[in-house]
C-alpha cells in the first residue's frame, strides 16, 4: 500500500501563482508553481471544476464540474460531481496489486542477470524468500491475500495430497 498526498476541492479562483479551492467544510488558498499551472492548463481547469492534485507527482486530474456550478449552458457532456467534504489536504492509501509470479520475477532478477538466460525460472531460495516476505507483510497488515485463479503447469504430475491441500485453500 502506498500513501499519496493530495489536494482536492472545487476551484474558486485561479491566478498564475495561486489556486483557491473549497470543500463543503473549508476554503483554502495554495501557492502553485509553473508545473502545476501547466497541468491545470493541460486539463483545461476552470472556476467551478472539481480537481485533485497529486502533490508528490505534480499531477492534476479534473474530476468534473461541481454540482453547485451546473448551469443551463452545460450540454450534458460534462461529468457533474459533488463538492468534496473535509479538508483540502488529504492522504489517500492506494493498494499495489502484485502477483506471486511478479514478486518471484522481481526477486529473481535481483539475483543477477546471468540467471535470466537459463532454464531456471525462480530458484528455491527465491521462492522461499518471497514466501517469507509475503507472510511477514500479511502479519504486519501491509499486504493481504486476494482470492483468484491459480494456474498450475503440469498439474497432472501433482500427487493427490497436493490436490487435497489446494481444495482446502479454495474453501478456507
Amino acid at each position: 500500500r502506498e500513501q499519496h498526498k493530495l489536494v482536492e476541492g472545487e476551484v474558486l479562483e485561479i491566478t498564475p501563482t495561486r489556486l483557491t479551492l473549497k470543500t463543503v467544510d473549508i476554503k483554502s488558498v495554495f501557492e502553485i508553481g509553473v508545473r502545476i499551472r501547466q497541468e491545470l492548463d493541460r486539463e483545461r481547469v476552470d472556476v467551478g471544476d472539481v480537481i485533485r492534485i497529486y502533490k508528490d507527482a505534480g499531477f492534476v486530474t479534473k474530476l468534473g464540474r461541481s454540482s453547485s456550478q451546473k448551469g443551463e449552458d452545460d450540454d450534458g457532456l460534462v461529468r457533474v460531481v459533488d463538492t468534496p467534504e473535509g479538508e483540502c489536504l488529504k492522504v489517500e492509501t492506494v493498494p499495489t496489486v502484485l502477483t506471486l509470479d511478479e514478486l518471484d520475477t522481481i526477486n529473481f532478477t535481483e539475483e543477477g542477470e546471468e540467471l535470466l538466460f537459463t532454464e531456471t525460472y525462480a530458484t528455491k531460495n527465491t521462492r522461499a524468500e518471497v514466501d517469507r516476505k509475503v507472510y511477514t507483510w500479511i502479519k504486519e497488515g501491509k499486504a493481504e491475500c486476494d482470492k483468484g485463479v491459480v494456474v498450475i503447469e503440469d498439474a497432472a504430475c501433482l500427487p493427490d495430497a497436493a490436490f487435497e491441500m489446494l481444495r482446502c485453500f479454495k474453501h478456507g
